[in-house]
């Protein structure tokens, strides 16, 4: 599997999926939140009586349950899918069920594909950032997926490779 895609306007990072220890941890532990909010349910029939403390209990297992389902699933099949549309620059999240973190930033000369390197850390990441020096500087896109090479050659080719595709459709 290819980590880094380009198809015409867009480009797709995908996540290099988890350990399969990692997932069974993360759905032995959604599992226990069902069945913790099972027993709440339980109690709150057994008790026949409606508590603010069982509303809670459940929001808040709600709460956690849907970040586990997150975790899992972008842990498993997550890629971030980045489109060119126009004169803008579009991300999107992608976990396998549903989208998240949809931002966009006006494609201008002044923005920049950067492979940032975290203080010459083995994982490195994509950031799209304008370089201008105007007052108006708008916020970048981040790639949240570390980026795995094993030479600093292939950065410098994959920053000029993504320099090449934002300057196609650059108005």
């Amino acid at each position: 599997m290819k980590q880094i895609e380009i198809k015409g306007n867009q480009l797709i990072v995908r996540v290099e999926p988890a350990k399969e220890w990692v997932r069974t941890v993360l759905i032995a532990l959604l599992g226990s939140l069902i069945l913790l909010a099972l027993f709440i349910l339980y109690l709150m029939i057994e008790n026949k009586g409606i508590h603010l403390i069982y509303f809670l209990g459940l929001l808040i297992l709600g709460l956690l349950g849907w970040h586990f389902i997150r975790m899992f699933l972008w842990n498993r099949n997550g890629k971030e899918i980045l489109t060119i549309e126009g004169n803008k620059l579009k991300y999107i999240a992608y976990y396998g069920k549903f989208k998240d973190g949809v931002q966009e930033m006006n494609l201008t000369q002044e923005i920049k594909a950067v492979v940032n390197d975290h203080n010459h850390r083995p994982h490195k990441s994509i950031l799209f950032e304008d370089v201008s020096e105007s007052q108006t500087q708008q916020e970048g896109i981040a790639s949240v997926i570390k980026l795995k090479y094993s030479k600093n050659e292939d950065f410098y080719k994959l920053e000029h490779d993504l320099n090449v595709w934002l300057m196609k459709f650059r108005d």
